[in-house]
């Protein structure tokens, strides 16, 4: 049984490369608790074998490899071992260079039960996790590294006086898994995204539904390949979208009743019973000040073609031949109107 000090840290090993600088804290306010997220990158190098059966391998002229990763006693676990001839490893073998991530949580201990704790830590990952992809765009990149997240727990400690912590709880045995290749990408977010991030995980509030329809959206195409189901996600996201930005603007130009089919009806019964073209052609373009019309630009013409029309020939016709590129088109059409819709109602509350 731990000590019950004041704040507790858990300690994940995240199998993905969140494009973090070598060390970097945020500062997340949920459920009104202030939780602090510290990263430290992982960086592996993989070396593929030399092309080969294997009998030929033993020379005493050549150079032996291994390949190996650090396990948390700070010994290295080989799990591969290869020979190749002096001079020849980048002829016939090739080097993955690759980024993961270790991820420390630190809250105020929120119950006396250790399992209470964790799953408060988990919940506070997955709401990063979320922000990440939507504020980042990288919830939205043709890549898929960034879907899946392999996550070990490494730890579980308590703080000290010295504001150290002391682990209490650990796999002394855990040997950090190489990420996938899909993972082997090293890049870092701009000194903007990163600020976005932590803006947005500084307000306690759950992201918008369409926000999170909009990154399933991503992940059907990207990881798991249903081309329909994407694009009809990302329609759903996009009427969804449409409907926040028409309530904000009658809230925040406080018009109670719009019109439909001749007579004035609440707000809410209006945008919810109107479909996408009312709502875009006669409201969005009423309470927006700015021009030109939303259907004149090539945003609405893109997204029209490419995911609308596509939508419908799913939904009303049951059409599933879908090709992984109409689901792109489909994907970036609809975000990049939604863009633009951002744009307008900015300019309009």
């Amino acid at each position: 049984m731990p000590p019950q000090n004041t704040h507790l840290m858990y300690r994940l090993y995240v199998g993905m490369n969140f494009g973090m600088p070598e060390n970097i804290s945020f500062k997340m306010i949920y459920k009104t608790i202030e939780v602090n997220f510290q990263f430290k990158r992982k960086k592996f190098v993989s070396h593929n074998p030399y092309e080969g059966d294997g009998k030929d391998w033993k020379v005493h002229t050549g150079t032996v490899m291994s390949v190996s990763v650090p396990k948390s006693d700070g010994s290295n676990e080989v799990f591969q071992e290869f020979y190749v001839e002096d001079g020849n490893v980048f002829k016939h073998g090739y080097k993955i260079h690759g980024v993961n991530n270790f991820v420390d949580i630190i809250f105020p201990r929120v119950s006396i039960k250790s399992e209470e704790n964790r799953n408060f830590a988990f919940a506070c990952f997955t709401r990063f996790r979320e922000i990440y992809q939507v504020t980042t765009g990288f919830g939205h990149r043709e890549s898929s590294h960034h879907v899946s997240l392999p996550i070990t727990e490494i730890y579980e400690g308590v703080q000290n006086k010295d504001t150290s912590f002391t682990f209490y709880k650990s796999s002394p045995e855990f040997a950090y898994p190489l990420p996938d290749l899909e993972a082997f990408e090293d890049f870092q977010l701009t000194r903007e995204q990163i600020d976005k991030v932590a803006n947005r995980i500084a307000i306690d509030k759950d992201l918008e539904i369409y926000q999170k329809l909009v990154c399933d959206a991503q992940r059907q195409y990207a990881k798991n390949k249903d081309y329909p189901l994407s694009i009809v996600i990302i329609g759903t996201a996009f009427e969804a979208h449409v409907q926040k930005s028409l309530s904000e603007l009658c809230k925040s130009k406080n018009i109670k009743k719009l019109k439909a089919r001749g007579k004035n009806i609440p707000v809410h019964e209006a945008i919810s019973k109107g479909n996408i073209g009312i709502l875009i052609k006669e409201y969005l373009n009423q309470l927006c000040t700015s021009q030109p019309k939303v259907e004149a630009t090539n945003e609405y013409k893109n997204w029209y073609r490419d995911a609308y029309l596509a939508r419908n020939k799913i939904i009303h016709r049951g059409e599933r031949n879908f090709s992984e590129d109409d689901a792109k088109k489909a994907f970036t059409a609809a975000n990049d109107l939604m863009i633009l819709i951002n744009k307008l109602v900015a300019k309009s509350v």
